[in-house]
């Protein structure tokens, strides 16, 4: 699946949930950022396998909250991946849709389990053959105060793509995220 199909994909998701909106009682839209760390992953092809190096992942979102338990965000996500016992570097950015099913533990905490779907794109020509699709799960903690909520999560993701005789193994993330409550 290309680009292309990938965006219109996910722009038609966006479209139908924008439309059943009325439908729904809404919490609400909100905007936010994020930041983490991948905790695992690595390389593997052609008799060999290569480690990830921890490194830093920064994200952008924004999405929308029905009924008080359904969030649905739309996320970009933007890491520089290293491997171990490699001095290159390649960044990666990922686009990519989440819904998170949101259970009440306390007044202002909610535990989180979800899915995601996306595309990711890597920066350099070497590795466009491993542009492909991702899908995976996340759960976690988040704690709602007015109109702001912070929250952490666990990831793991799959990667669909394999070219130049490698793939992508599958990596886990740890992501902290700020959010403004519209």
């Amino acid at each position: 699946m290309n680009m292309k199909t990938t965006l219109f994909s996910l722009f038609t998701v966006g479209l139908v949930v924008a439309g059943n909106v009325n439908a729904a009682t809404t919490s609400g839209y909100f905007m936010g950022a994020s930041v983490g760390a991948n905790l695992s992953g690595g390389v593997e092809g052609q008799g060999y396998t290569a480690d990830l190096e921890s490194t830093k992942i920064m994200g952008i979102n924004g999405g929308l909250i029905l009924e008080n338990v359904h969030r649905i965000t739309l996320a970009y996500q933007h890491q520089d991946l290293k491997f171990k016992d490699f001095d290159e570097k390649t960044g990666l950015s990922t686009v990519k849709a989440k819904y998170d099913y949101m259970f009440s533990l306390a007044n202002n905490l909610s535990w989180t389990v979800g899915g995601q779907l996306g595309n990711e794109m890597y920066d350099e020509k070497l590795n466009q053959e491993l542009n492909g699709m991702i899908y995976g799960a996340q759960t976690g903690l988040d704690y709602r105060l007015g109109n702001w909520s912070a929250g952490a999560e666990v990831e793991y993701v799959l990667h669909n793509a394999e070219g130049l005789g490698q793939t992508i193994a599958n990596q886990a993330n740890f992501m902290t995220n700020v959010a403004y409550h519209f």
